[in-house]
């Protein structure tokens, strides 16, 4: 079914001014009042000793907290529209209809998130259409959000959900992708294909209406910081993940039950690798503490794991371990001063550990690029 091009509508909200606007339902204006902050999760205050100095493997200098992060969006909130709780990779959450039936989400992804003929395509596939070319993707009507043209889609079908597990006949998407500078944004609308075209007013209008802070500059991510300190990185992906890796760490082999392992140091025995694990895997807490029985280091209980730095990945708020010792590897082999930092997060059906785990040297000097890499794990 070809794309359904509705610019005329979009065209003469867009040149509405924003304040004012209002949703016409049987014969009544409601006005959008409501006001909006996104921010971004940020790492709790740090304990008075930082866990390399908790693990005794070394005594660390006292680092300067993180900044707070500034607020990530503002918006005009349509009424009817209920505001739900971040989720992985969804930087905005809504549920809109009584009861709700429609989905509307924002999400922020680094770089070029695949390009905008990638993704129509993909969302054409999830409502079981046909790919188009792109020179009719390139001719869809444009949006303005955050000051940067988006393209605009509209889709009816049978939604199949990004697992493909849904088989929900007569739905309607409306998407709008917005390559904004050094990221992408995506705004998307699903549920019945009656109730979303009735919400199309209001999708429009909460789209126009969003809003970047200065602040939020990309110079605040650990990942931009690395960039600008001259460490290149390379945009890659494999088995539904798509990260930044600096372009010194080179990629190794197939390994065993591992999705990637990247080696790097003066040596190049430093690995930094990816290992899927199914269901919970076990857990963060067991995950951890066995990763300290490898570096000699005794475990930790629930509150001292709560006492650890975080950081945030695949939208998640996940404990950042950092130990040192003699490490034991899974053949019984030993290697002096080494170092390890690792997190463990589980989405889904699945978790993820990923470790950076060689030299002391080299992993201390590979920290930063380890969380910046961390930092920007989405789902491809």
């Amino acid at each position: 079914m070809p794309v359904v091009l509705r610019s005329m509508i979009f065209s003469a909200l867009l040149t509405l001014p924003l304040i004012g606007l209002g949703c016409h339902e049987s014969g009544g204006v409601h006005q959008i009042d409501t006001t909006r902050t996104a921010t971004k999760p940020h790492a709790p205050a740090k304990p008075g000793m930082d866990s390399a100095e908790r693990f005794g493997f070394r005594k660390a200098p006292q680092m300067a907290s993180a900044p707070q992060s500034a607020p990530m969006f503002q918006w005009m909130t349509p009424e009817g529209w209920q505001v739900l709780a971040p989720r992985p990779m969804r930087d905005l959450n809504f549920a809109v209809g009584d009861p709700p039936s429609i989905e509307c989400f924002v999400s922020s992804l680094s770089a070029s998130g695949g390009g905008v003929a990638a993704n129509v395509n993909r969302w054409r596939q999830q409502m079981g259409l046909a790919p188009e070319s792109a020179e009719t993707i390139d001719a869809l009507p444009k949006v303005d959000v955050l000051g940067y043209p988006g393209s605009l889609v509209e889709l009816e079908g049978t939604y199949s959900g990004m697992r493909g597990d849904q088989n929900a006949e007569n739905s309607m998407m409306l998407a709008v992708f917005v390559p904004a500078g050094d990221r992408t944004v995506t705004i998307k609308m699903i549920g019945p294909a009656d109730q979303v075209s009735a919400e199309r007013d209001n999708f429009a209008k909460f789209a126009t209406s969003l809003q970047g802070n200065a602040s939020d500059a990309p110079t605040q991510t650990a990942a931009a910081d690395a960039h600008e300190s001259g460490e290149g990185t390379a945009h890659e992906s494999v088995g539904g993940l798509a990260f930044d890796v600096p372009q010194e760490w080179k990629q190794a082999g197939q390994r065993p039950m591992r999705l990637v392992t990247y080696t790097l140091g003066a040596a190049g025995e430093t690995e930094c690798y990816i290992s899927p694990l199914s269901g919970t895997g076990g857990g963060a807490e067991a995950n951890v503490n066995r990763w300290l029985g490898q570096m000699g280091q005794p475990p930790l209980n629930a509150d001292a794991l709560a006492a650890l730095p975080t950081i945030t990945v695949l939208g998640q708020d996940v404990f950042l371990v950092e130990t040192g010792g003699t490490y034991t590897s899974m053949r019984g082999e030993t290697k002096s001063d080494y170092a390890l930092t690792g997190v463990f997060v589980t989405m889904d059906d699945t978790s993820y550990s990923i470790k950076l785990i060689g030299p002391k040297a080299d992993v201390t000097a590979n920290r930063a690029a380890f969380t910046a890499f961390c930092e920007s794990l989405h789902v491809h």
